[in-house]
């Protein structure tokens, strides 16, 4: 009975571990081809085949083409396909433990400008195709993950006495080097809720 059971238990890692393979597969090819081809030019089909799955396997893993852009924007996010959140993840669980304010802000700011780069063609991605009303959904929840990234990441600063306002959009310091991502980030609204610091739009000097 015990290697009956054992047998079942390793079956089951197994599978598993094939499920987990085939999705970074997916997300790995839907990232190329929605950076490549943007969100209309994509179809389930394409990344089907470059991913080498049917696209019967996409549409169980994904459920559809905006379910799949979300998953390819927060595995962007975070760096890797598991499926830890932000918030989660091991730099983030060095900054708890950094006690100086200015290196705190130091991590914290190296660990978001990582994030940035690693975005920047995805949120060009959801820009031209935000008018899509299918995305809706989609957007909507993204926007309750990167608001409670944000404010898990103030209430660590927070700890190290750095108040909510040191925490500026990007475009706030380097306004001529990137936009911020758009409704992702709805810095005003954040801040007029006790998260981040809203600068006001002005002409560049």
């Amino acid at each position: 009975m015990t290697t009956a059971a054992n047998n079942r238990s390793t079956s089951g890692d197994g599978r598993r571990a094939r499920s987990a393979r085939s999705r970074s597969r997916i997300l790995h090819a839907a990232h190329t081809a929605f950076v490549e081809r943007g969100y209309l030019g994509t179809t389930i089909e394409a990344i089907a085949e470059f991913a080498e799955v049917s696209p019967q396997t996409v549409y169980a893993a994904f459920k559809n083409k905006p379910a799949l852009l979300g998953a390819v924007l927060d595995a962007t996010i975070v760096g890797d396909h598991d499926d830890v959140p932000l918030i989660r993840r091991d730099w983030v669980a060095a900054l708890e433990q950094i006690v100086d304010r200015r290196e705190a802000a130091g991590h914290l700011g190296a660990g978001i400008a990582a994030v940035l780069a690693r975005t920047s063609p995805i949120f060009a991605v959801l820009g031209s195709a935000a008018a899509d009303p299918g995305l809706a959904p989609m957007l909507t929840e993204n926007r309750r993950r990167r608001r409670r990234d944000v404010e898990g990441l103030v209430t660590i600063l927070a700890r190290n006495g750095l108040a909510a306002a040191s925490v500026l959009a990007h475009s706030d310091t380097a306004p001529g080097r990137k936009q911020d991502p758009g409704e992702l980030f709805p810095w005003d609204r954040l801040a007029g809720e006790g998260i981040g610091l809203w600068v006001p739009p002005a002409p560049l000097q």
